[in-house]
């Protein structure tokens, strides 16, 4: 079973970033970044509701759906993200069947 927790540490490792850091209510670009990726993979690799994973990250359920439409956004138009995302979501997806 795939864990919100796990997938926080694999985004904050792959972002060089601490996991407090993501959690916290900066703005700068690759903490939102790094916020919206955890938003969109938990959501597709754990089911969990908005607002369940907005507990994870100290948001509510609007601002997790909005992470969700605007990590779809940048994987679309950046091959960078696109990377990172596909990166993350395979090293978790890997842990489960190992």
């Amino acid at each position: 079973m795939i864990k919100p927790d796990r997938i926080l540490e694999c985004v904050a490792f792959k972002f060089e970033l601490d996991i407090q850091m993501i959690k916290g209510l900066s703005r700068k670009q690759e903490l939102c970044e790094a916020r919206f990726l955890f938003c969109l993979i938990t959501r597709e690799l754990t089911k969990k509701t908005y607002e369940s994973i907005g507990k994870y990250i100290n948001r509510d359920y609007c601002t997790v759906l909005h992470s969700v439409n605007k990590a779809n956004d940048l994987i679309d138009i950046d091959p960078g993200m696109k990377s990172l995302y596909d990166e993350i979501k395979d090293e978790i997806t890997l842990e489960q069947i190992m």
